[in-house]
């Protein structure tokens, strides 16, 4: 089938093949994150899921990775490019606001899931996502229950540390 190819661009304002998309799931792809040859994307086609795969370069089969319980998962590569971060709203937990992080191998495959993560009370969705420079977090904005209201949370990685809140927008 086609495929949809994916750019990444250099310090000069070069433009790279990373690598491709089947075209079939690509209408549907809400979020993608590039790290070099590797490209993570999240597949909202399934039913009540939303499915991240990783693929390794142009003629590479994506790699499934994991299916989250809810409609739109923001997700994004650690510093060293060694693991994936999905932040999303888990419809099987009240909508509470969770992070995931997935250990990916060279070859795009999972190596590890460190289970979910909680964030923050129920939310309605995840906006953005962005892992601190050491990789030791993930700093995650998300939609309040209370009408225009924006939180943004920082959720270490480490399962035993509890997540932060950094304070609410009610502009976002």
């Amino acid at each position: 089938g086609s495929n949809a190819t994916i750019a990444t661009l250099d310090d000069n304002g070069n433009t790279h093949a990373a690598g491709s998309i089947p075209l079939a799931t690509f209408q549907h792809v809400r979020d993608v994150s590039s790290r070099g040859t590797r490209i993570a994307y999240a597949d909202s086609s399934g039913k009540d899921a939303v499915t991240i795969y990783v693929t390794t370069g142009p003629g590479a089969r994506p790699v499934r990775i994991a299916d989250l319980p809810t409609s739109f998962a923001t997700i994004g590569w650690s510093p060293d490019g060694r693991r994936l971060a999905a932040a999303y709203a888990d419809m099987k937990n009240n909508n509470r606001g969770t992070v995931q992080v997935f250990d990916i191998a060279e070859d795009g495959s999972l190596t590890h899931s460190s289970g979910t993560l909680d964030v923050a009370p129920s939310v309605l969705n995840v906006f953005h996502m962005a892992w601190l420079p050491d990789g030791s977090a993930v700093l995650v904005q998300l939609h309040d229950v209370r009408p225009d209201a924006a939180h943004v949370v920082l959720r270490p990685v480490d399962p035993a540390r509890p997540p932060t809140g950094l304070g609410a927008d009610l502009t976002h």
